[in-house]
């Protein structure tokens, strides 16, 4: 009997792939017509994104794409597009594309490095090139978009402080800025979590409204049956990573124990008290959580019991 249906399954991996081929074949034979039709508004091998042409994916198989010039006619146009899966262009810079297409399509982490922050930041419109030529000129890898009506920015961290940072705009400019402070992420999280991360920021008027917020406070805000992803997330990759340290694990049960105090902590774990900061920094660096803070500590200990 198991003999028999691995016969069958062979069978259809094997019919599955010969109609690959043919599909493929009859790919390569449709884009080499079009070509002859088209001859010079017909790339086939795209190597720079702009507003004059329409792309489109080669097949389903592969991200393969080809682009067509939007001087065709419109019934042309419509027809490509019945025949063909349209790419969708959110900008026409490469970098950004990739960040929309893995928030908005669930593509793969866009990011260069392996750790990314990402803030959301409120200020006047005609002070936003600013704020970008700031962040831009102090940060690596940064990158800025709008979702939701709100600037979000994406940058490499280094030693400057992203709050001490905006306190100082906020005087140059002689208005406060709202700045949430938001995750630090890697290629671990799907794009359709930290879109849910930003919906979560976005429905929350007291969050929003607030003048600086942080990753704690929108967990905090999480309640039972919303934003599913994003709390498995949040579990998955910064708590579960958190406990599996023994040492770790250890430090917050006995902070949590003796109420963030962290001299009673380090005479209780019988470790200098510098060296227990020290690994307290550390959390902060990887997480984005400050046990010797309340709200955060507080952020952690919902998080335990996040469904």
């Amino acid at each position: 009997m198991n003999s028999k249906v691995n016969i069958i399954g062979l069978l259809e991996k094997g019919r599955n792939l010969l109609y690959n081929i043919y599909v493929r074949n009859m790919v390569i034979k449709m884009l080499s017509r079009l070509k002859d039709i088209y001859q010079d508004k017909l790339q086939e091998e795209v190597t720079q994104i702009t507003d004059d042409y329409y792309y489109f994916y080669k097949d389903k198989t592969n991200c393969d794409i080809f682009a067509i010039s939007k001087t065709i006619s419109q019934n042309e146009y419509y027809l490509l597009k019945e025949l063909y899966n349209e790419k969708k262009m959110y900008t026409y810079d490469y970098d950004l594309q990739k960040i929309y297409e893995y928030l908005l399509e669930n593509k793969e982490y866009p990011f260069k490095v392996k750790k990314i922050r990402m803030i959301v930041f409120h200020l006047n419109k005609e002070d936003m090139d600013i704020a970008q030529k700031l962040l831009f000129d102090i940060y690596q890898n940064c990158y800025f978009l709008e979702l939701y009506h709100l600037n979000i920015c994406f940058f490499e961290e280094n030693q400057t402080k992203i709050k001490d940072l905006f306190e100082t705009l906020s005087v140059d400019l002689g208005y406060d800025i709202i700045l949430h402070e938001g995750l630090i992420f890697n290629h671990r999280y799907r794009g359709e979590e930290i879109l849910e991360y930003i919906k979560a920021y976005h429905d929350n008027e007291s969050i929003y409204k607030k003048a600086y917020t942080d990753l704690a406070d929108i967990i905090l805000s999480l309640g039972r049956s919303e934003y599913v992803n994003l709390k498995k997330a949040l579990k998955n990759n910064l708590l579960i990573p958190l406990f599996q340290d023994a040492t770790t694990r250890e430090i917050i049960s006995v902070m949590f124990k003796n109420d963030l105090n962290v001299s009673q902590t380090s005479k209780l774990l019988y470790m200098n008290r510098n060296s227990l900061i020290n690994k307290l920094d550390s959390i902060f660096k990887e997480t984005g959580l400050n046990l010797q803070k309340f709200t955060h500590a507080c952020a952690i200990y919902q998080m335990i019991y996040l469904a």
